[in-house]
This record gives C-alpha cells, sequence and structure tokens, in this order.
C-alpha cells in the first residue's frame, strides 16, 4: 500500500496490511475511479491455477478517506488474515443477493470496530446510511406481489440488526415506527437475537441468514480464501 494512506493508519491496521500483503504476494493498490461505488470498493482476486492474488481499493474523486480506508482495511482483514467465509453466488443472478448478505454479516463486526479509529466520521456515514434505507423501504400492503413483501422482509431485518447490533447508540425510532406498522417489528426482534446467539461462528451466521432471507440453496456457496497454503487458492468453507 502506498505510503499516502499507511501512514493515516493506527499501528493495529498496519499490522493487518502488512501481514495481508505477505501472505498474498501482492501490494493493496488504491486507485481513483469515477465509476466506484461510494464505499466497500475493496476488489480481491485470486488466479485459482497460479496462487496470483491482487487486490486494489477503488475511490472517487482525489483520494480516499480515513474512514474510507480503515473500512476497507477492516474487510481486507477478515478476508486475507482470517480467512473469514462468505457467500458466493453459483449464477450471475444471484450477484445482489451474496452482496447483500456478506455486507450484512460482516458489518456487523467491522463497525463497532472502525469506530474505535474514527468515529466520529464513522457515525456521520452511518447515520446517513441508516436514513436512507428506513426511507427507501417500500410500502407494502395487500395488494403487494410476493416480491414485493420479500423485499421489504429483507430490507426491514436488515436495517434492524446493523441498528440494534452495530450501531445500538444511533436513533432508531424512525425504523421501529415503520416495523410496528407492518407488523414485523417482533419478528425483526427475533431476527436480531438469533444473529446474537450466532455471533463469533460467521458459517452458522451466513446459512441463519441464507435461510431467514428464504435464499434458494442452489443458488450460493459458501467459500474462503486459502492463502497459507502453496498455491494459494478459494477454498469450500466447512464447519470446524
Amino acid at each position: 500500500m502506498d505510503e499516502r494512506y499507511l501512514s493515516l493508519l493506527p499501528n493495529e491496521l498496519l499490522t493487518i496490511v502488512e501481514t495481508a500483503e505477505a501472505l498474498a504476494g501482492c501490494e493493496v493498490v488504491i486507485v481513483a475511479n469515477e465509476s466506484a461505488a461510494e464505499f466497500d470498493n475493496l476488489g480481491l482476486g485470486l488466479d485459482q491455477q497460479t496462487g496470483n492474488c491482487d487486490a486494489t481499493i477503488s475511490h472517487r474523486g482525489n483520494g480516499l478517506s480515513q474512514w474510507a480506508l480503515v473500512h476497507e482495511v477492516f474487510h481486507l482483514g477478515e478476508s486475507w488474515v482470517d480467512c473469514v467465509p462468505f457467500l458466493a453466488p453459483n449464477s450471475e443472478k444471484y450477484q445482489h443477493e451474496a452482496i447483500t448478505l456478506n455486507d450484512l454479516v460482516s458489518h456487523l463486526d467491522i463497525i463497532p470496530n472502525e469506530r474505535r479509529f474514527v468515529e466520529t466520521e464513522s457515525d456521520a456515514h452511518w447515520v446517513a446510511q441508516t436514513s436512507t434505507a428506513v426511507s427507501a423501504l417500500p410500502l407494502v400492503h395487500g395488494q403487494s406481489t410476493a416480491e414485493e413483501q420479500l423485499a421489504f422482509f429483507r430490507n426491514a431485518l436488515q436495517a434492524r440488526a446493523l441498528l440494534d447490533i452495530a450501531l445500538p447508540h444511533l436513533d432508531n425510532s424512525a425504523l421501529y415506527a415503520r416495523l410496528r406498522d407492518s407488523g414485523v417489528f417482533d419478528l425483526s426482534g427475533e431476527f436480531v437475537l438469533g444473529l446474537k446467539n450466532r455471533a463469533g461462528n460467521r458459517l452458522a451466521t451466513i446459512s441463519f441468514v441464507a435461510s431467514t432471507f428464504k435464499y434458494p440453496r442452489e443458488g450460493f456457496s459458501v467459500i474462503k480464501f486459502d492463502l497459507r497454503v502453496r498455491p494459494r487458492r478459494i477454498v469450500t468453507a466447512e464447519a470446524a
């Protein structure tokens, strides 16, 4: 990683970057890309034949903010240092669902950690994100299609999980009002409890969320990076 960005990181996160780069045998590259999303722009690659890796963090504008850098380094640590399992779609049509689940289960752990270093910036970002998420919850009623009801169900549970587990200090009144009005307040509470009961077990958490969100089993695989073998590889994640 470029020294410009390394200088923004505390020692704990410098160690993550150094360890990840050593394991992968490549440098984490940070590049400008105006088509990048607002955040979560870490791209990790591994050639299954050669074991060669690549890592790129993309950003808009002139540079990456310290909050975004900290956030992406925690993602890097999960994937390449801790080899945490993640959901992979078996076809392109399931890509969105896989991203949704992976973001949720990762952010439940990453957000509290990033706040230790960039609390003000993190809170500002997540206040805006959660407000947008609540405002964007689709209206459901008796005439709503099954697809519309499922979309609301997934988005509502995801929003409550983030607020209750990762961001309990933020105002949840607007979300709670929507959940009560829609009749899913108690159900979303059960979802949060289920996540808390599986904290620290990513495989169990992925399985629980996928089942709750009604993901088709045939659409996904659970995999992880294994950078401590040669050649480096991506493997099926299995319970210990």
